[in-house]
C-alpha cells in the first residue's frame, strides 16, 4: 500500500470535576457543537458526541497519527476554556481521568446509538457499566 488506511474507531468519556451537573441541555448542545469542531480540527471523525449533565460520551474515528491521551487533551482543554468563559461556569473543571475504549466496526452502530441516547439511558437506567465509568480507580 502506498497510503495510510486506517479505521480506528474510539468510545471516549469523561466527567465534569466532582460531577458537578453543569451540562444543562442549552449548554450541552454549545459544549457539543465545539466538541465536534474540536475533532475535526485535529483531523478526527466524531460520529456522535452526546452525555448529560455530568459528563460527555463521544465516538470518534481517530487518525493513526494522534494519541488518544493528545486529542482528549485537546478536547478538554478547549472546552474547559469555553465553558468557563463563554457560558460563565466559574471555576469550571473537568476531571482528569478519562474512559477510552477501541471498538471494531462491526460494535460502531450499537456505540454510535449509545452516545446519542445518553439521557433516555440514564432516565430508564439501561446503562453499561464500563462505559460510564470516569473514575481513576482501576
Amino acid at each position: 500500500m502506498s497510503g495510510v488506511y486506517s479505521r480506528l474507531n474510539v468510545h471516549l468519556v469523561w466527567a465534569t470535576w466532582d460531577r458537578r451537573p453543569i451540562l444543562d441541555e442549552a449548554r450541552a448542545r454549545r459544549v457539543h457543537g465545539l466538541l465536534d469542531r474540536l475533532c475535526i480540527e485535529c483531523g478526527c471523525v466524531p460520529f456522535a458526541i452526546g452525555g448529560v449533565e455530568d459528563h460527555v460520551h463521544l465516538l470518534v474515528g481517530l487518525r493513526p497519527s494522534l494519541a488518544v491521551s493528545d486529542l482528549v487533551r485537546s478536547l478538554k482543554v478547549g472546552t474547559s476554556q469555553f465553558i468557563a468563559h463563554r457560558l460563565r461556569v466559574p471555576a469550571f473543571a473537568w476531571q482528569k481521568g478519562y474512559g477510552a475504549f477501541s471498538l471494531r466496526e462491526a460494535e460502531r452502530e450499537v456505540v454510535h446509538q449509545y452516545v446519542l441516547r445518553q439521557r433516555e439511558h440514564h432516565t430508564q437506567n439501561s446503562l453499561i457499566d464500563d462505559w460510564e465509568r470516569t473514575d481513576d480507580a482501576p
